[in-house]
């Protein structure tokens, strides 16, 4: 018997980017034998100044196409929960790697990120 279940790593960033700081990166794993639907990625981030200028990669391949960080509301430099979603071909079972590139030249910072994804076993 087949049986899905969603679950989700929490990978702790912390990290300012900047000229010194472009990239993060961190491993985590995958239990089950096959993820079977999109996942998603929540982050939380503060003072971006160039939206669309950055990217996430899920193993080494970039998610395209929803990829925006957006600035906070007012110009503040308040937190954000930004998110989104990954085709199930981007996982794999065992370990996976996710990486932030900073491309443009503002400062910005990430928290926490949560990855989220269904597999069954």
């Amino acid at each position: 018997m087949n049986i899905t279940r969603s679950d989700f790593n929490v990978i702790p960033v912390r990290q300012n980017f900047d000229a010194n700081n472009q990239s993060f990166s961190a491993d985590f794993r995958v239990e089950g034998d096959q993820i079977v639907d999109d996942g998603y990625i929540v982050m939380q981030v503060r003072s971006i100044g160039e939206p669309g200028r950055h990217k996430i990669f899920l193993n080494n391949e970039e998610i395209e196409g929803h990829f925006d960080f957006k600035p906070a509301p007012g110009g503040s430099h308040a937190w954000v929960s930004w998110m989104t979603t990954f085709k199930p071909d981007k996982l794999k079972p065992g370990i996976n790697r996710i990486r932030i590139k900073r491309e443009g030249s503002d400062n910005f910072e990430v928290g926490d990120m949560v990855v989220n994804w269904r597999e069954r076993n």
